[in-house]
Parts: C-alpha cells; sequence; structure tokens
C-alpha cells in the first residue's frame, strides 16, 4: 500500500493548543497525512514556557514519531543539557503534553527523565550534596530514586556527615527540599540512630 508523504527538509515544528505550544526547533522529518504521524529526525527542545532560561536549559532530539492526533509525545535517547548542575549532557527521555493555559511557574510539561540513576551533584547548597536520578518536571527540578536505591541527600554541616534523607523522590526548588516520604539517618560522633518514615 502507498501513501502521500510530505518530506521537510528543514523545520521548525510547532503544537498549539488553547494557550499553550510545543515546539521542536531545527528539526527536519517525513509527515503521512493519513496516518497522521510524523517521523522526525534531530532537534532541539527547551522549557522556555515553564519559565527556565532557554539558553542554559534544553535537549536535543534523536529519532522520534508524533502522531499528530493526539496532544502529547515521547523521544528516547535525548541528550539534556543542565549545565548549572552536571558539566557533562545527561542521556535519557523526553515526555512533552500540551495542556491548556498553564502558567510557567505551575507548568509540569515538558519532562526529562535520566537514564542514569547514580548522579552525584556536590554542593546542591552550601554543605548539602545529591545522590540518584534526575528529572525536570516543567518547573520542578527533581531527584528521583528506584525501588532498588533511593535518592539520597547528605547534609555536611563544618565538612561531617550529620545527616543523611533518602527517599524515592525529592522536589529541588530554590530555596527548600522536599518530600512527600523520606527516611533519616542521623548521624553523632560514635553513633547513628535511624528515625522512622517522616
Amino acid at each position: 500500500m502507498h501513501y502521500a508523504i510530505l518530506i521537510f527538509p528543514s523545520l521548525t515544528l510547532t503544537a498549539v493548543a488553547k494557550g499553550d505550544s510545543s515546539v521542536i526547533y531545527n528539526t527536519k522529518g517525513v509527515y503521512y497525512p493519513t496516518l497522521e504521524k510524523f517521523y522526525g529526525s534531530g532537534g532541539r527542545v527547551d522549557w522556555r514556557r515553564a519559565g527556565w532560561d532557554l539558553k542554559q536549559i534544553y535537549a536535543t532530539l534523536k529519532n522520534y514519531t508524533i502522531d499528530v492526533s493526539r496532544a502529547e509525545f515521547t523521544a528516547d535517547s535525548v541528550t539534556f543539557y543542565n549545565p548549572h548542575f552536571f558539566k557533562e549532557p545527561l542521556t535519557g527521555k523526553y515526555f512533552d503534553k500540551i495542556l491548556a493555559s498553564v502558567a510557567p511557574e505551575n507548568a509540569t510539561y515538558p519532562r526529562f527523565q535520566s537514564y542514569e540513576v547514580s548522579l552525584d551533584i556536590k554542593n546542591l547548597f552550601t554543605d548539602i550534596d545529591y545522590h540518584g536520578g534526575f528529572a525536570l518536571h516543567g518547573s520542578r527540578m527533581m531527584g528521583t530514586g528506584t525501588k532498588e536505591e533511593f535518592a539520597k541527600i547528605f547534609f555536611y554541616p563544618k565538612n561531617k556527615l550529620q545527616l543523611l534523607v533518602s527517599s524515592p523522590g525529592f522536589i529541588i526548588r530554590t530555596d527548600r527540599i522536599t518530600s512527600q516520604r523520606a527516611s533519616a539517618v542521623i548521624f553523632f560522633e560514635n553513633d547513628s540512630r535511624r528515625t522512622g518514615w517522616l
């Protein structure tokens, strides 16, 4: 069976719905109108609609497929850049979804989830280190763990480990870290004691 196709050697691909939009810059691909699918290659996405600096936080795509009848799509093996936390880019999965009239501070898309679950961020805040996976859900940066290994935050006041907090996930804001479910270990000079679930 033969299908009509439209070939785009270079374009900016935009999806718009009720005040929200998703944009892939500098991409290319083939559109099958009958199948309502666009097969793309390459391109760059950013988080400007969630309030992040487009020159600092962005991702580059490889091959991806968009069902144009839907308001969402995913892409595997994207390369994510956030030089504030990571000197080297991360590899992971990209998710985007069009939602109606969402303010930047409340945006939950686009999303990135790192494949690597053992990342280290030194001095996440002063005297605070982080170990685990990384995600960016719209305006929220998140530390993510797995069933086998939770994400961890280490507190080093006066250069000594005094508190270790473990959780399936942390929300990392500019002025605080929050979690719905976490456990803590408090370290004393010659001992340590574990609290229950907080």
